[in-house]
This record gives structure tokens, C-alpha cells and sequence, in this order.
């Protein structure tokens, strides 16, 4: 009977471990999954905005998801061919972009096609209230004189890295550490490597893509967020859940082994007082 009874304390005794191991497994690897993001627009509906993607500050009703063929599939197009209706809040133009946990360290990819010579703004930036160029990462396509991909050095001035044709799509990577300096790459093609900061970022989480110049059309697709290094400490709610379960879990036990000894004691009483 003793034995039996040694049994099941051991054996209940065993899930508060079990019980850690699997909460950090499931911590780590919820963690994981929050660490890259592909937007490919597969899955989105046709003529509806990204998901995924957020407008700010100007119109987003001339930004949508288009099928472009079987050799493409779903983009995103951004179409400023028309005046969006009047927000005092700007000076026209378009633009959306997209927000990822506060990080350090990371690399973002995608795929960008441009039908028009107009300037097209690349930024990753913070979630400053004023937009501020100076601590950003930098990336300008075109204009209306000069057909080429310009970037923003530490020294704050623009660098011509590669001329650039309309109607072609461009793959872009950018990789950055805010202590280190940001690298690009076009066509896995490295044109800038470790190029530090105008000033220095505290860290990124926007991606974002404008047109301010009237006439222009161009496409994203294959939008590819992977953070290393993250420096936001709030956990995200999937991140949170497995910790619920673990300390729910936690407490039903040790309230079944707060009445398992109990009850054990009682049965102890009975049987001395009955043999006595």
C-alpha cells in the first residue's frame, strides 16, 4: 500500500518539472515564430487591401491586391494616378507599410516592380510621431530627370548605388544592426556594406513604401521580415497563452496535492482509531 502510495507522489512530483520543460519549449518556440514574417498575398482577396499592412496618414484606397498572371500571382499595387480626395493632414501621395516588433537586428526582402520613372520612397523607420529621415534607413527609386536607386550614407547625403529600368522586378535586401550599420543587396548583388547611420536609430519596426509624385504605379510582392535581435520586451499573445496554461496547470496540481495529502491524513486517523 506504501508503495503505492510512493507511486503517485513521485509521479506527481514529476509534473512541476515537466511542466517547466514544456512551458520553455513552448516559450521558445513561440518566440521563434514570431521572429519571421512572409507576406506573399497569396491568400488575400483580390481588390482588397494587404493584410498585414496598415495606411498612414494618407489615403489608402488606391493601394490593393491585384493578380498579375499565373507567373506572378498576387502584388500589391500602389497607384497614385489620381488625386486621393483632400486630408488636411498631408500633401498628397501614397504609401503603406507595415509593423513588426521593436528590433535591433534584422533583415527585410522583398520584390518591387515600377512601371514609371517617379520617385518611389523605401523607409524602415521607428513609430515616430514626426518622421524623421535622419535616423532611418533610406532607400530612393527614380525621379522624374534621374533613372537610378539612391541610399542616404552616415553622412546624410544621397549615393547613387545602381541605375535601375521601369518594368523589370527588383529583389532588395537590407540587412541592419543599430550598432553596426545597415547592408543592401539588389538581385542578391551587395551594393553597400555596413554603412552606418546618419544618427544613430534606437531601433527599427516599419517597414514602409510612398509615391509623392503624381502618375506613378509600382508593385511589391513577397514582403519577407526576419528580426534577430529583438529589444521590445512585451511578449506577444501566443507567447503569453503557453505561460497561462503552464501556471494554471501549476495550480490544479498543487491543489491536488494539498487534498491528496489531506485526505491521506484523514484515511491515516480513521485506520488508528480503529484499530485502537
Amino acid at each position: 500500500m506504501k508503495s503505492n502510495k510512493s507511486l503517485k507522489l513521485m509521479m506527481i512530483s514529476l509534473i512541476f518539472p515537466l511542466l517547466i520543460i514544456l512551458g520553455i519549449l513552448l516559450i521558445d518556440q513561440s518566440e521563434k515564430s514570431n521572429l519571421m514574417t512572409l507576406y506573399d498575398f497569396e491568400d488575400d482577396d483580390i481588390e482588397s487591401y494587404p493584410k498585414g499592412f496598415v495606411g498612414v496618414w494618407r489615403d489608402t484606397n488606391y493601394t490593393r491586391v491585384i493578380y498579375l498572371g499565373e507567373t506572378y500571382g498576387n502584388v500589391v499595387e500602389i497607384r497614385y494616378l489620381d488625386e486621393p480626395p483632400l486630408n488636411p493632414l498631408d500633401n498628397g501621395g501614397l504609401e503603406f507599410n507595415t509593423l513588426f516588433r521593436l528590433s535591433s537586428k534584422g533583415t527585410i526582402e522583398f520584390d518591387i516592380y515600377v512601371l514609371f520613372n517617379k520617385r518611389i520612397a523605401i523607409d524602415i523607420v521607428q513609430t515616430d510621431g514626426e518622421y524623421d529621415v535622419n535616423d532611418d534607413i533610406v532607400i530612393r527609386i527614380g525621379n522624374s530627370n534621374e533613372k537610378d536607386i539612391r541610399i542616404m550614407t552616415g553622412d546624410g547625403v544621397y549615393q547613387i548605388v545602381k541605375s535601375f529600368s521601369t518594368k523589370v522586378w527588383y529583389h532588395f535586401k537590407i540587412e541592419y544592426d543599430i550598432e553596426i550599420g545597415w547592408s543592401l543587396w539588389i538581385d542578391n548583388v551587395i551594393e553597400s556594406y555596413s554603412l552606418p547611420f546618419y544618427q544613430d536609430p534606437p531601433y527599427f519596426c516599419q517597414l514602409y513604401f510612398a509615391t509623392y509624385e503624381l502618375g506613378q504605379v509600382f508593385y511589391v510582392d513577397n514582403v519577407k521580415i526576419t528580426l534577430d535581435q529583438l529589444t521590445d520586451p512585451i511578449y506577444p499573445l501566443d507567447v503569453y497563452i503557453p505561460i497561462v496554461i503552464i501556471v494554471i496547470v501549476m495550480f490544479l496540481s498543487m491543489i491536488f496535492l494539498f487534498y491528496y495529502f489531506k485526505i491521506s491524513a484523514l484515511q491515516r486517523k480513521t485506520t488508528t482509531k480503529r484499530f485502537n
